[in-house]
């Protein structure tokens, strides 16, 4: 993994890496950016990240974050 950051904010930019892209047997190029930094309880997280493969034009994943929620209690939710 790579960690891209700001040099003015501190903040993470950019992650990329190696990753299995469905049942391929072996890992493909791909990279996450971080944008659009809000506080949440008190910790600054990016509300909107995208992924993208790196031998793909366009992302595969864009996401708007409309809120956060740390620490929650899901056991009733686990079988």
């Amino acid at each position: 993994m790579r960690f891209e950051f700001d040099p003015e904010t501190g903040l993470m930019k950019r992650m990329s890496g190696m990753r299995y892209r469905g049942r391929e047997e072996t890992k493909t190029p791909y990279h996450g950016e971080y944008s659009k930094w809000r506080m949440a309880h008190g910790i600054k997280a990016p509300h909107h990240p995208v992924a993208a493969w790196e031998d793909q034009e366009q992302p595969y994943a864009i996401l708007e974050i409309e809120g956060t929620e740390y620490n929650v209690d899901v056991s009733e939710k686990i079988p």
